[in-house]
Protein backbone atom coordinates (compact mmCIF):
# COMPACT_ATOMS: atom_id res chain seq x y z
CA UNK A 1 0.00 0.00 0.00
CA UNK A 2 2.85 2.39 0.77
CA UNK A 3 3.93 2.41 -2.85
CA UNK A 4 0.60 3.61 -4.28
CA UNK A 5 0.57 7.01 -6.00
CA UNK A 6 -1.56 9.65 -4.35
CA UNK A 7 -3.95 9.93 -7.26
CA UNK A 8 -4.74 6.21 -7.15
CA UNK A 9 -6.56 6.56 -3.86
CA UNK A 10 -10.33 6.41 -4.25
CA UNK A 11 -13.13 6.26 -1.72
CA UNK A 12 -14.72 3.60 -3.91
CA UNK A 13 -11.75 1.23 -3.41
CA UNK A 14 -13.56 -0.59 -0.66
CA UNK A 15 -11.36 0.45 2.23
CA UNK A 16 -14.22 1.89 4.22
CA UNK A 17 -15.96 -1.49 4.05
CA UNK A 18 -12.96 -3.77 4.39
CA UNK A 19 -13.39 -6.68 6.81
CA UNK A 20 -9.97 -6.43 8.46
CA UNK A 21 -10.03 -2.79 9.55
CA UNK A 22 -7.00 -3.24 11.82
CA UNK A 23 -4.89 -4.26 8.82
CA UNK A 24 -6.20 -1.35 6.78
CA UNK A 25 -5.32 1.15 9.50
CA UNK A 26 -1.87 -0.37 9.95
CA UNK A 27 -1.18 0.03 6.22
CA UNK A 28 -2.47 3.60 6.30
CA UNK A 29 -0.30 4.45 9.29
CA UNK A 30 2.82 2.79 7.85
CA UNK A 31 2.71 5.17 4.91
CA UNK A 32 3.36 8.09 7.27
CA UNK A 33 6.75 6.61 8.15
CA UNK A 34 7.84 5.39 4.69
CA UNK A 35 10.49 7.83 3.31
CA UNK A 36 9.41 7.32 -0.32
CA UNK A 37 5.63 7.43 0.30
CA UNK A 38 3.96 10.74 -0.51
CA UNK A 39 1.21 11.96 1.79
CA UNK A 40 -0.87 13.80 -0.76
CA UNK A 41 -4.05 15.72 -0.12
CA UNK A 42 -6.51 13.04 -1.28
CA UNK A 43 -4.64 10.39 0.71
CA UNK A 44 -4.78 12.43 3.90
CA UNK A 45 -8.47 13.08 3.31
CA UNK A 46 -8.99 9.31 2.99
CA UNK A 47 -7.20 8.68 6.28
CA UNK A 48 -9.32 11.31 8.02
CA UNK A 49 -12.50 9.78 6.60
CA UNK A 50 -11.46 6.30 7.67
CA UNK A 51 -10.67 7.43 11.22
CA UNK A 52 -13.88 9.44 11.38
CA UNK A 53 -15.96 6.46 10.22
CA UNK A 54 -14.36 4.29 12.88
CA UNK A 55 -15.35 6.50 15.81
CA UNK A 56 -18.51 8.27 14.68
CA UNK A 57 -22.04 7.05 14.87
CA UNK A 58 -24.36 7.00 11.89
CA UNK A 59 -26.63 9.98 11.48
CA UNK A 60 -30.26 8.85 11.25
CA UNK A 61 -32.53 9.90 8.39
CA UNK A 62 -33.65 13.53 8.52
CA UNK A 63 -37.00 13.73 10.39
CA UNK A 64 -38.69 15.89 7.75
CA UNK A 65 -42.15 15.37 9.24
CA UNK A 66 -41.18 15.90 12.88
CA UNK A 67 -40.35 19.55 13.65
CA UNK A 68 -39.53 18.75 17.27
CA UNK A 69 -36.74 16.33 16.27
CA UNK A 70 -35.28 18.43 13.48
CA UNK A 71 -33.32 20.68 15.87
CA UNK A 72 -31.80 17.64 17.61
CA UNK A 73 -30.89 16.19 14.21
CA UNK A 74 -29.18 19.43 13.12
CA UNK A 75 -27.21 19.57 16.38
CA UNK A 76 -26.10 15.96 15.89
CA UNK A 77 -25.03 16.78 12.32
CA UNK A 78 -22.98 19.77 13.51
CA UNK A 79 -21.23 17.58 16.08
CA UNK A 80 -20.32 15.08 13.38
CA UNK A 81 -18.95 17.86 11.17
CA UNK A 82 -16.86 19.10 14.11
CA UNK A 83 -15.57 15.59 14.74
CA UNK A 84 -14.61 15.17 11.08
CA UNK A 85 -12.83 18.55 11.13
CA UNK A 86 -10.92 17.52 14.25
CA UNK A 87 -9.85 14.28 12.56
CA UNK A 88 -8.68 16.17 9.49
CA UNK A 89 -6.64 18.57 11.61
CA UNK A 90 -5.06 15.71 13.51
CA UNK A 91 -4.14 13.89 10.29
CA UNK A 92 -2.56 16.99 8.76
CA UNK A 93 -0.63 17.58 11.99
CA UNK A 94 0.79 14.07 11.75
CA UNK A 95 1.67 14.72 8.12
CA UNK A 96 3.53 17.89 9.11
CA UNK A 97 5.46 15.91 11.71
CA UNK A 98 6.28 13.25 9.09
CA UNK A 99 7.86 15.72 6.62
CA UNK A 100 11.29 15.25 8.20
CA UNK A 101 11.13 11.53 7.40
CA UNK A 102 10.31 11.99 3.72
CA UNK A 103 12.70 12.15 0.80
CA UNK A 104 12.68 13.65 -2.70
CA UNK A 105 9.36 13.86 -4.52
CA UNK A 106 7.56 12.25 -1.58
CA UNK A 107 8.66 15.12 0.66
CA UNK A 108 7.60 17.68 -1.93
CA UNK A 109 4.10 16.21 -2.26
CA UNK A 110 3.73 15.96 1.51
CA UNK A 111 4.83 19.55 2.09
CA UNK A 112 2.47 20.73 -0.67
CA UNK A 113 -0.44 18.91 1.00
CA UNK A 114 0.33 20.43 4.39
CA UNK A 115 0.60 23.90 2.83
CA UNK A 116 -2.85 23.44 1.37
CA UNK A 117 -4.39 22.17 4.60
CA UNK A 118 -4.58 25.18 6.92
CA UNK A 119 -2.51 28.23 7.90
CA UNK A 120 -1.91 26.70 11.34
CA UNK A 121 -0.37 23.53 9.93
CA UNK A 122 1.57 25.44 7.26
CA UNK A 123 3.24 27.57 9.94
CA UNK A 124 4.72 24.42 11.48
CA UNK A 125 6.83 23.78 8.38
CA UNK A 126 10.37 25.16 8.50
CA UNK A 127 11.02 27.71 5.77
CA UNK A 128 13.99 25.68 4.54
CA UNK A 129 11.76 22.62 4.07
CA UNK A 130 9.33 24.67 1.97
CA UNK A 131 12.13 26.11 -0.14
CA UNK A 132 13.82 22.73 -0.64
CA UNK A 133 10.69 21.02 -1.87
CA UNK A 134 9.32 23.81 -4.07
CA UNK A 135 11.50 23.15 -7.16
CA UNK A 136 10.35 19.49 -7.09
CA UNK A 137 6.71 20.43 -7.67
CA UNK A 138 5.34 20.65 -11.18
CA UNK A 139 4.40 24.04 -12.61
CA UNK A 140 0.70 23.57 -11.95
CA UNK A 141 1.31 22.93 -8.24
CA UNK A 142 3.73 25.85 -8.00
CA UNK A 143 1.24 28.16 -9.67
CA UNK A 144 -1.58 27.03 -7.39
CA UNK A 145 0.44 27.58 -4.23
CA UNK A 146 1.91 30.93 -5.26
CA UNK A 147 -1.41 32.19 -6.60
CA UNK A 148 -3.74 31.18 -3.77
CA UNK A 149 -1.56 30.29 -0.76
CA UNK A 150 1.22 32.85 -1.15
CA UNK A 151 1.10 33.85 2.52
CA UNK A 152 2.11 30.29 3.47
CA UNK A 153 5.32 30.38 1.43
CA UNK A 154 6.26 33.93 2.37
CA UNK A 155 9.57 32.93 3.96
CA UNK A 156 13.07 34.31 3.22
CA UNK A 157 14.35 30.93 2.06
CA UNK A 158 11.94 31.05 -0.90
CA UNK A 159 13.92 33.83 -2.62
CA UNK A 160 16.15 31.28 -4.37
CA UNK A 161 13.39 29.02 -5.76
CA UNK A 162 11.38 32.05 -6.90
CA UNK A 163 14.39 33.54 -8.69
CA UNK A 164 14.94 30.16 -10.37
CA UNK A 165 11.37 30.25 -11.70
CA UNK A 166 11.99 33.72 -13.13
CA UNK A 167 15.17 32.49 -14.82
CA UNK A 168 13.19 29.98 -16.88
CA UNK A 169 12.19 30.61 -20.46
CA UNK A 170 8.65 31.50 -21.49
CA UNK A 171 5.87 29.50 -19.88
CA UNK A 172 3.01 27.98 -21.92
CA UNK A 173 -0.08 30.02 -22.80
CA UNK A 174 -2.33 30.90 -19.88
CA UNK A 175 0.32 30.41 -17.20
CA UNK A 176 0.55 33.04 -14.49
CA UNK A 177 3.53 31.43 -12.78
CA UNK A 178 5.91 34.30 -13.59
CA UNK A 179 3.40 36.88 -12.34
CA UNK A 180 2.91 35.05 -9.04
CA UNK A 181 6.64 34.43 -8.59
CA UNK A 182 7.39 38.14 -9.04
CA UNK A 183 4.67 39.16 -6.57
CA UNK A 184 5.77 36.72 -3.87
CA UNK A 185 9.46 37.50 -4.39
CA UNK A 186 8.74 41.20 -3.80
CA UNK A 187 7.28 40.24 -0.40
CA UNK A 188 9.94 37.67 0.48
CA UNK A 189 12.89 39.86 -0.46
CA UNK A 190 11.90 43.42 -1.46
CA UNK A 191 15.34 44.30 -2.83
CA UNK A 192 15.68 41.28 -5.10
CA UNK A 193 12.00 41.48 -5.98
CA UNK A 194 12.38 45.09 -7.09
CA UNK A 195 15.42 44.24 -9.20
CA UNK A 196 13.59 41.40 -10.93
CA UNK A 197 10.51 43.55 -11.58
CA UNK A 198 12.64 46.28 -13.13
CA UNK A 199 14.39 43.65 -15.26
CA UNK A 200 11.00 42.39 -16.44
CA UNK A 201 9.95 45.93 -17.37
CA UNK A 202 13.10 46.40 -19.42
CA UNK A 203 12.94 43.02 -21.15
CA UNK A 204 9.58 41.30 -20.64
CA UNK A 205 9.18 37.62 -21.38
CA UNK A 206 6.80 36.60 -24.12
CA UNK A 207 4.52 34.89 -21.60
CA UNK A 208 3.50 38.39 -20.48
CA UNK A 209 1.22 38.15 -23.51
CA UNK A 210 -0.68 35.35 -21.78
CA UNK A 211 -2.45 37.76 -19.44
CA UNK A 212 -1.02 41.29 -19.83
CA UNK A 213 -3.52 42.74 -17.35
CA UNK A 214 -2.16 40.50 -14.59
CA UNK A 215 1.42 41.42 -15.44
CA UNK A 216 0.60 45.15 -15.42
CA UNK A 217 -0.95 44.87 -11.95
CA UNK A 218 2.03 42.79 -10.79
CA UNK A 219 4.67 45.22 -12.03
CA UNK A 220 2.67 48.14 -10.62
CA UNK A 221 3.27 46.94 -7.05
CA UNK A 222 6.62 48.68 -6.54
CA UNK A 223 6.49 51.36 -3.83
CA UNK A 224 8.11 53.92 -6.15
CA UNK A 225 5.86 56.85 -7.03
CA UNK A 226 7.57 57.06 -10.44
CA UNK A 227 10.46 55.58 -12.40
CA UNK A 228 11.92 58.47 -14.39
CA UNK A 229 14.85 56.33 -15.52
CA UNK A 230 12.39 54.28 -17.61
CA UNK A 231 10.63 57.23 -19.25
CA UNK A 232 12.41 56.84 -22.58
CA UNK A 233 11.89 53.07 -22.67
CA UNK A 234 8.15 53.48 -22.10
CA UNK A 235 7.95 56.18 -24.78
CA UNK A 236 9.88 54.10 -27.29
CA UNK A 237 7.51 51.17 -26.83
CA UNK A 238 4.43 53.39 -27.19
CA UNK A 239 5.76 54.77 -30.44
CA UNK A 240 5.93 51.24 -31.90
CA UNK A 241 2.34 50.80 -33.04
CA UNK A 242 2.76 47.07 -33.72
CA UNK A 243 4.71 46.22 -30.58
CA UNK A 244 3.09 43.03 -29.18
CA UNK A 245 3.26 44.20 -25.55
CA UNK A 246 1.84 47.65 -26.18
CA UNK A 247 -0.83 47.18 -23.50
CA UNK A 248 1.86 46.36 -20.95
CA UNK A 249 3.86 49.50 -21.66
CA UNK A 250 0.77 51.71 -21.72
CA UNK A 251 -0.09 50.37 -18.27
CA UNK A 252 3.45 50.93 -17.00
CA UNK A 253 3.39 54.45 -18.44
CA UNK A 254 0.19 55.09 -16.52
CA UNK A 255 1.78 53.87 -13.31
CA UNK A 256 5.38 55.15 -13.43
CA UNK A 257 6.14 57.67 -16.22
CA UNK A 258 6.74 61.30 -15.25
CA UNK A 259 5.64 64.57 -16.83
CA UNK A 260 9.05 64.87 -18.51
CA UNK A 261 7.65 62.91 -21.48
CA UNK A 262 4.12 64.38 -21.38
CA UNK A 263 4.32 66.23 -24.74
CA UNK A 264 5.61 63.14 -26.53
CA UNK A 265 3.03 60.82 -24.94
CA UNK A 266 0.22 63.24 -25.85
CA UNK A 267 1.40 63.26 -29.46
CA UNK A 268 1.62 59.48 -29.64
CA UNK A 269 -1.86 59.17 -28.16
CA UNK A 270 -3.46 61.74 -30.44
CA UNK A 271 -1.73 60.48 -33.59
CA UNK A 272 -3.39 57.09 -33.10
CA UNK A 273 -6.41 58.19 -31.08
CA UNK A 274 -8.78 55.66 -32.70
CA UNK A 275 -6.42 52.68 -32.66
CA UNK A 276 -5.82 52.12 -28.94
CA UNK A 277 -7.56 49.11 -27.42
CA UNK A 278 -9.25 49.35 -24.03
CA UNK A 279 -6.27 48.24 -21.95
CA UNK A 280 -3.82 50.60 -23.63
CA UNK A 281 -6.28 53.51 -23.54
CA UNK A 282 -6.87 52.93 -19.84
CA UNK A 283 -3.13 53.02 -19.11
CA UNK A 284 -2.64 56.25 -21.02
CA UNK A 285 -5.70 57.87 -19.45
CA UNK A 286 -4.29 57.04 -16.06
CA UNK A 287 -1.01 58.69 -17.05
CA UNK A 288 -2.73 61.87 -18.23
CA UNK A 289 -4.84 62.08 -15.07
CA UNK A 290 -1.74 61.68 -12.95
CA UNK A 291 0.49 64.27 -14.67
CA UNK A 292 -2.03 66.55 -16.45
CA UNK A 293 -5.44 66.04 -14.80
CA UNK A 294 -7.32 68.64 -16.85
CA UNK A 295 -6.25 67.02 -20.11
CA UNK A 296 -7.15 63.55 -18.83
CA UNK A 297 -10.55 64.64 -17.61
CA UNK A 298 -11.26 66.21 -20.98
CA UNK A 299 -10.61 62.85 -22.62
CA UNK A 300 -12.77 60.99 -20.10
CA UNK A 301 -15.72 63.23 -20.90
CA UNK A 302 -15.81 61.54 -24.28
CA UNK A 303 -16.14 57.79 -24.64
CA UNK A 304 -12.80 57.31 -22.89
CA UNK A 305 -14.52 56.57 -19.58
CA UNK A 306 -15.83 53.27 -20.96
CA UNK A 307 -12.32 51.79 -21.07
CA UNK A 308 -11.02 53.19 -17.84
CA UNK A 309 -11.02 50.87 -14.84
CA UNK A 310 -7.66 52.07 -13.51
CA UNK A 311 -8.19 55.61 -14.74
CA UNK A 312 -11.42 55.99 -12.83
CA UNK A 313 -9.65 54.91 -9.66
CA UNK A 314 -7.19 57.73 -10.30
CA UNK A 315 -10.09 60.10 -10.96
CA UNK A 316 -11.68 59.12 -7.65
CA UNK A 317 -8.36 59.73 -5.90
CA UNK A 318 -8.32 63.22 -7.40
CA UNK A 319 -11.93 63.71 -6.17
CA UNK A 320 -12.97 64.95 -9.62
CA UNK A 321 -15.56 62.36 -10.61
CA UNK A 322 -18.28 65.04 -10.61
CA UNK A 323 -16.65 66.68 -13.63
CA UNK A 324 -17.04 63.54 -15.73
CA UNK A 325 -20.39 62.26 -14.47
CA UNK A 326 -22.66 64.56 -16.56
CA UNK A 327 -21.08 63.31 -19.78
CA UNK A 328 -21.59 59.69 -18.72
CA UNK A 329 -25.22 60.38 -17.76
CA UNK A 330 -25.82 61.62 -21.30
CA UNK A 331 -24.76 58.22 -22.61
CA UNK A 332 -27.72 56.60 -20.83
CA UNK A 333 -29.76 57.75 -23.83
CA UNK A 334 -27.28 56.52 -26.42
CA UNK A 335 -29.09 54.77 -29.30
CA UNK A 336 -26.68 51.85 -28.88
CA UNK A 337 -28.11 49.91 -25.93
CA UNK A 338 -24.71 48.46 -25.09
CA UNK A 339 -23.14 51.91 -24.76
CA UNK A 340 -26.04 52.92 -22.51
CA UNK A 341 -25.50 49.73 -20.50
CA UNK A 342 -21.81 50.61 -20.04
CA UNK A 343 -22.84 54.06 -18.83
CA UNK A 344 -25.19 52.50 -16.27
CA UNK A 345 -22.40 50.22 -15.05
CA UNK A 346 -20.07 53.18 -14.52
CA UNK A 347 -22.72 55.27 -12.78
CA UNK A 348 -23.60 52.38 -10.50
CA UNK A 349 -19.98 51.97 -9.47
CA UNK A 350 -18.94 55.62 -9.16
CA UNK A 351 -22.04 57.80 -9.36
CA UNK A 352 -23.79 59.93 -6.74
CA UNK A 353 -27.39 60.95 -6.11
CA UNK A 354 -27.67 62.70 -9.47
CA UNK A 355 -26.63 59.47 -11.15
CA UNK A 356 -29.31 57.59 -9.26
CA UNK A 357 -31.99 60.05 -10.36
CA UNK A 358 -30.82 59.82 -13.98
CA UNK A 359 -30.88 56.02 -13.96
CA UNK A 360 -34.34 55.95 -12.40
CA UNK A 361 -35.59 58.32 -15.08
CA UNK A 362 -33.99 56.16 -17.78
CA UNK A 363 -35.57 53.00 -16.35
CA UNK A 364 -39.01 54.66 -16.34
CA UNK A 365 -38.57 55.72 -19.96
CA UNK A 366 -37.31 52.23 -20.84
CA UNK A 367 -40.42 50.68 -19.28
CA UNK A 368 -42.74 52.91 -21.28
CA UNK A 369 -40.81 52.25 -24.50
CA UNK A 370 -40.86 48.47 -24.22
CA UNK A 371 -44.13 47.87 -22.33
CA UNK A 372 -46.04 46.88 -25.50
CA UNK A 373 -43.47 44.11 -26.09
CA UNK A 374 -43.07 43.00 -22.48
CA UNK A 375 -43.91 39.37 -23.34
CA UNK A 376 -40.80 39.13 -25.51
CA UNK A 377 -38.60 39.64 -22.42
CA UNK A 378 -39.87 36.42 -20.84
CA UNK A 379 -37.83 34.06 -23.01
CA UNK A 380 -34.67 35.95 -23.72
CA UNK A 381 -33.03 32.89 -25.34
CA UNK A 382 -35.52 33.13 -28.21
CA UNK A 383 -35.76 36.91 -28.31
CA UNK A 384 -34.83 39.10 -31.25
CA UNK A 385 -31.44 40.81 -31.18
CA UNK A 386 -32.92 44.20 -30.26
CA UNK A 387 -34.74 42.64 -27.31
CA UNK A 388 -31.54 40.97 -26.12
CA UNK A 389 -29.75 44.31 -26.24
CA UNK A 390 -32.65 46.02 -24.47
CA UNK A 391 -32.63 43.32 -21.79
CA UNK A 392 -28.91 43.94 -21.23
CA UNK A 393 -29.59 47.64 -20.71
CA UNK A 394 -32.46 46.90 -18.34
CA UNK A 395 -30.28 44.54 -16.31
CA UNK A 396 -27.51 47.15 -16.14
CA UNK A 397 -29.90 49.83 -14.90
CA UNK A 398 -31.55 47.59 -12.31
CA UNK A 399 -28.29 46.12 -11.06
CA UNK A 400 -26.60 49.52 -10.78
CA UNK A 401 -29.57 51.05 -8.98
CA UNK A 402 -29.89 48.21 -6.47
CA UNK A 403 -26.18 47.63 -5.83
CA UNK A 404 -24.63 51.09 -5.87
CA UNK A 405 -22.54 51.90 -2.80
CA UNK A 406 -22.76 55.65 -3.26
CA UNK A 407 -26.43 56.23 -4.02
CA UNK A 408 -28.79 54.08 -1.97
CA UNK A 409 -32.42 53.63 -2.95
CA UNK A 410 -35.24 54.41 -0.56
CA UNK A 411 -37.75 51.66 0.15
CA UNK A 412 -40.22 53.37 -2.18
CA UNK A 413 -37.61 53.53 -4.93
CA UNK A 414 -36.74 49.86 -4.46
CA UNK A 415 -40.39 48.97 -4.91
CA UNK A 416 -40.62 51.15 -8.02
CA UNK A 417 -37.54 49.55 -9.60
CA UNK A 418 -38.99 46.10 -8.95
CA UNK A 419 -42.31 47.10 -10.54
CA UNK A 420 -40.62 48.54 -13.64
CA UNK A 421 -38.51 45.49 -14.45
CA UNK A 422 -39.92 43.12 -17.09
Amino acid sequence: MAGHEDNKWNFEAGLLGARDQDLVFKELEDRFFAPDAALGQSYLWLVARMEFARVSGKLPAYPKNDLAKQKDWQEAQEKLFALLKARQDAVYERAADAVALKQGAAKASTVAAVLRSSPEQARKLPGEEIADMFPLLDRAQQELILGTLFDRVNVPAMAGPLAAILDQQDFPGGSLLRVYALEVLLQVNPQIGRERMLAEMRAPHADSLNNPGFMIRCLSRLPDAALPELNQLFLKRLEEADYPLLDLYAGLTGRYATDAVLPQVKKVYQDRVDSWDCAARDGLMRYFLRVDPDFGIGLLKGTGAFCADESLKELARLKRWAEVQPAIIQHLDDPDAWVARDAADLLGKWGDGAAKDAMLARLRAFHERWKPRANEFRNIMLAAREISAAQALQYGLVYSLTNSKNCKLSEAEKAEVESLEF
